[in-house]
């Protein structure tokens, strides 16, 4: 017999996006999120499944760099997502973590985790992107001519004291 089970990767995903037209350097070419730093083709690649390969590990809680490179030519928008409860559905409220509309290469921000995510799981992260003239509603829309990568993150809990700050 022969037993499959889950690698111990995230939760699958409600949905896969699809691009439907791409079309001229559109598209994510580098991500950054903590120890992640993936160089990728562009939306000619349509969706791709990172969470085997690219993970990283995050305190709960405290506040991460994000960075995503986008084409050269065309001002884009870009949406990330953290299943934090690890159902498998991107929650538009409290699970949208970046978002950066209209922007030329270079979209940059912070991701302010909380300590109410699920610890020590490995969790799915989504990076969209799509021309500026095609917004992107939710983690499932299917993009115009964007895409979409999946990757890891794994949160632990805070072990830190707490930082006294009073005389």
């Amino acid at each position: 017999l022969i037993s499959v089970t889950n690698g111990g990767g995230p939760a699958s995903a409600s949905c896969t996006p699809t691009n439907a037209a791409y079309c001229c350097g559109v598209g994510i070419t580098n991500f950054q999120f903590n120890t992640i730093n993936k160089t990728s083709g562009n939306a000619s690649e349509g969706y791709r499944d990172y969470t085997c390969s690219n993970s990283t590990t995050l305190t709960a809680g405290d506040a991460v760099a994000i960075t995503v490179t986008t084409g050269l030519t065309t001002p884009e928008n870009v949406k990330a997502f953290i299943d934090y409860n690890n159902d498998g559905i991107f929650n538009n409220t409290n699970e949208m973590v970046f978002s950066s509309t209209n922007q030329l290469q270079t979209h940059f921000g912070v991701v302010n985790t909380p300590v109410t995510a699920t610890l020590n799981t490995p969790l799915r992260m989504r990076v969209m992107d799509d021309r500026s003239t095609y917004p992107i509603a939710d983690a499932c829309t299917n993009l115009n001519a964007g895409q979409a990568e999946d990757y890891t993150i794994t949160f632990i809990a805070n072990t830190q004291p707490p930082d006294v700050d009073f005389t």
